[in-house]
Protein backbone atom coordinates (compact mmCIF):
# COMPACT_ATOMS: atom_id res chain seq x y z
CA UNK A 1 0.00 0.00 0.00
CA UNK A 2 0.98 3.68 -0.44
CA UNK A 3 0.07 6.44 0.94
CA UNK A 4 -0.66 10.39 -0.34
CA UNK A 5 -1.40 12.85 1.53
CA UNK A 6 -2.48 16.18 0.86
CA UNK A 7 -1.87 18.98 3.29
CA UNK A 8 -4.10 21.68 3.85
CA UNK A 9 -6.88 22.77 6.67
CA UNK A 10 -10.24 22.09 7.05
CA UNK A 11 -13.34 23.90 6.46
CA UNK A 12 -14.98 25.82 3.88
CA UNK A 13 -12.54 29.19 4.85
CA UNK A 14 -9.19 27.55 3.60
CA UNK A 15 -10.82 25.31 0.91
CA UNK A 16 -9.24 27.54 -1.82
CA UNK A 17 -6.46 29.17 0.04
CA UNK A 18 -2.64 28.11 -1.38
CA UNK A 19 -1.78 26.38 1.83
CA UNK A 20 -4.62 23.56 0.73
CA UNK A 21 -3.32 22.95 -2.58
CA UNK A 22 -1.99 19.12 -1.03
CA UNK A 23 -6.05 18.86 -0.57
CA UNK A 24 -7.06 19.81 -4.17
CA UNK A 25 -4.33 17.66 -5.81
CA UNK A 26 -5.53 14.47 -3.63
CA UNK A 27 -8.83 15.61 -4.83
CA UNK A 28 -7.75 15.49 -8.22
CA UNK A 29 -6.27 12.05 -7.69
CA UNK A 30 -9.20 10.83 -5.84
CA UNK A 31 -10.94 11.69 -9.42
CA UNK A 32 -8.44 10.05 -11.50
CA UNK A 33 -8.37 6.73 -10.24
CA UNK A 34 -10.83 3.92 -9.13
CA UNK A 35 -11.79 5.09 -5.37
CA UNK A 36 -14.31 5.47 -3.12
CA UNK A 37 -15.95 8.43 -1.46
CA UNK A 38 -13.65 10.90 1.08
CA UNK A 39 -14.77 9.59 4.26
CA UNK A 40 -14.43 10.68 7.67
CA UNK A 41 -11.97 8.66 9.85
CA UNK A 42 -11.51 10.12 13.61
CA UNK A 43 -9.49 7.03 14.31
CA UNK A 44 -6.78 8.72 11.72
CA UNK A 45 -7.91 12.58 12.46
CA UNK A 46 -8.26 12.25 8.54
CA UNK A 47 -11.22 12.30 5.79
CA UNK A 48 -9.65 9.07 3.57
CA UNK A 49 -10.33 7.78 0.40
CA UNK A 50 -8.81 4.14 -0.69
CA UNK A 51 -8.34 3.63 -4.24
CA UNK A 52 -6.28 1.28 -6.98
CA UNK A 53 -3.87 2.61 -9.55
CA UNK A 54 -2.39 -0.04 -12.03
CA UNK A 55 -3.13 -2.76 -9.34
CA UNK A 56 -1.45 -0.63 -6.86
CA UNK A 57 -3.36 -0.39 -3.37
CA UNK A 58 -3.43 3.47 -2.67
CA UNK A 59 -4.75 5.40 1.01
CA UNK A 60 -5.77 9.01 0.25
CA UNK A 61 -5.36 10.97 2.84
CA UNK A 62 -6.29 14.73 3.91
CA UNK A 63 -5.47 15.44 7.82
CA UNK A 64 -8.48 17.29 9.87
CA UNK A 65 -5.92 18.42 12.16
CA UNK A 66 -5.12 21.62 10.83
CA UNK A 67 -1.75 22.00 9.34
CA UNK A 68 0.56 22.37 12.27
CA UNK A 69 -0.53 19.72 13.41
CA UNK A 70 -0.68 17.21 10.75
CA UNK A 71 2.11 14.90 11.68
CA UNK A 72 -0.51 13.92 14.31
CA UNK A 73 -2.64 12.01 11.36
CA UNK A 74 0.51 10.65 9.51
CA UNK A 75 1.91 8.94 12.87
CA UNK A 76 -1.43 7.18 13.19
CA UNK A 77 -1.53 6.12 9.57
CA UNK A 78 1.99 4.95 8.96
CA UNK A 79 1.88 3.10 12.57
CA UNK A 80 -1.50 1.63 12.02
CA UNK A 81 -0.46 0.36 8.42
CA UNK A 82 2.97 -0.58 9.38
CA UNK A 83 4.05 1.01 6.32
CA UNK A 84 7.48 2.02 5.16
CA UNK A 85 8.02 5.90 5.15
CA UNK A 86 9.38 5.29 1.17
CA UNK A 87 5.79 3.96 0.56
CA UNK A 88 4.48 7.70 1.95
CA UNK A 89 3.63 10.73 -0.07
CA UNK A 90 2.99 14.50 1.53
CA UNK A 91 1.97 16.29 -1.02
CA UNK A 92 2.40 20.25 -0.02
CA UNK A 93 2.41 24.18 -0.58
CA UNK A 94 6.20 25.20 -0.87
CA UNK A 95 6.30 29.33 0.10
CA UNK A 96 10.02 29.33 -1.29
CA UNK A 97 9.48 27.96 -4.69
CA UNK A 98 8.17 30.01 -7.02
CA UNK A 99 4.68 29.75 -8.26
CA UNK A 100 3.56 26.66 -10.20
CA UNK A 101 7.41 25.25 -9.39
CA UNK A 102 6.47 21.82 -8.95
CA UNK A 103 9.70 19.45 -7.10
CA UNK A 104 9.59 15.84 -5.84
CA UNK A 105 11.53 15.24 -3.48
CA UNK A 106 12.71 11.67 -2.69
CA UNK A 107 14.10 10.08 0.45
CA UNK A 108 14.35 14.04 1.83
CA UNK A 109 16.13 15.07 4.86
CA UNK A 110 16.23 18.61 4.53
CA UNK A 111 15.06 20.97 6.62
CA UNK A 112 11.68 23.00 5.89
CA UNK A 113 9.86 25.55 7.33
CA UNK A 114 6.77 24.31 5.82
CA UNK A 115 4.73 24.21 9.43
CA UNK A 116 2.65 20.72 8.43
CA UNK A 117 6.18 19.07 7.31
CA UNK A 118 7.91 19.84 11.02
CA UNK A 119 5.06 18.82 12.43
CA UNK A 120 5.39 14.93 10.81
CA UNK A 121 8.79 14.94 10.95
CA UNK A 122 8.60 16.15 14.65
CA UNK A 123 5.77 13.18 14.99
CA UNK A 124 7.52 10.66 12.31
CA UNK A 125 10.99 11.02 14.53
CA UNK A 126 12.75 11.67 10.79
CA UNK A 127 12.51 13.57 8.25
CA UNK A 128 13.01 10.78 5.33
CA UNK A 129 9.83 10.54 3.34
CA UNK A 130 8.91 11.45 0.05
CA UNK A 131 7.35 14.96 -0.98
CA UNK A 132 5.75 16.54 -3.63
CA UNK A 133 6.45 20.51 -3.19
CA UNK A 134 4.34 22.71 -4.86
CA UNK A 135 5.62 26.92 -5.43
CA UNK A 136 2.99 29.30 -4.42
CA UNK A 137 5.75 31.92 -4.50
CA UNK A 138 5.93 34.51 -2.18
CA UNK A 139 5.01 37.83 -1.32
CA UNK A 140 7.14 39.54 1.04
CA UNK A 141 5.12 42.46 1.39
CA UNK A 142 3.00 40.77 3.93
CA UNK A 143 3.32 38.46 6.42
CA UNK A 144 3.90 34.34 5.28
CA UNK A 145 1.13 33.31 7.18
CA UNK A 146 -1.65 35.95 6.01
CA UNK A 147 -0.20 35.05 2.56
CA UNK A 148 -0.67 31.31 2.36
CA UNK A 149 -3.94 31.44 3.97
CA UNK A 150 -4.99 33.76 1.10
CA UNK A 151 -6.95 32.69 -1.87
CA UNK A 152 -5.20 32.15 -5.48
CA UNK A 153 -6.17 35.48 -6.75
CA UNK A 154 -4.10 36.46 -10.38
CA UNK A 155 -3.24 33.01 -10.56
CA UNK A 156 -6.13 31.09 -10.19
CA UNK A 157 -6.31 30.89 -14.02
CA UNK A 158 -3.72 28.32 -14.45
CA UNK A 159 -3.90 26.89 -10.72
CA UNK A 160 -6.14 23.66 -12.86
CA UNK A 161 -2.64 23.49 -15.09
CA UNK A 162 -0.41 23.75 -12.15
CA UNK A 163 -2.54 21.00 -10.43
CA UNK A 164 -2.65 18.46 -13.71
CA UNK A 165 1.48 18.78 -13.50
CA UNK A 166 1.13 17.68 -9.66
CA UNK A 167 -1.10 14.90 -10.65
CA UNK A 168 1.56 13.37 -13.31
CA UNK A 169 4.17 13.74 -11.10
CA UNK A 170 2.49 11.93 -7.65
CA UNK A 171 1.53 8.90 -10.31
CA UNK A 172 5.05 8.30 -11.73
CA UNK A 173 5.57 8.17 -7.97
CA UNK A 174 2.79 5.86 -7.34
CA UNK A 175 4.46 3.94 -10.29
CA UNK A 176 7.73 4.41 -8.92
CA UNK A 177 9.09 6.13 -12.06
CA UNK A 178 10.29 9.20 -9.14
CA UNK A 179 13.68 7.55 -9.48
Amino acid sequence: MKIIVGLGNPGRKYEKTKHNIGFQVVDALLLKIKATSWKESSRFKSIISEGILENKRLLLVKPQTFMNNSGEAVFKLINFYKIPLDNLLIVHDDFDLPYGDIRLRTNSEGKSSHNGIRSIVVKVGMPEFDRLRIGIGNDLIIPKDKFVLSNFKNEAKNIEEIIGEALVKVIDWINNEKR
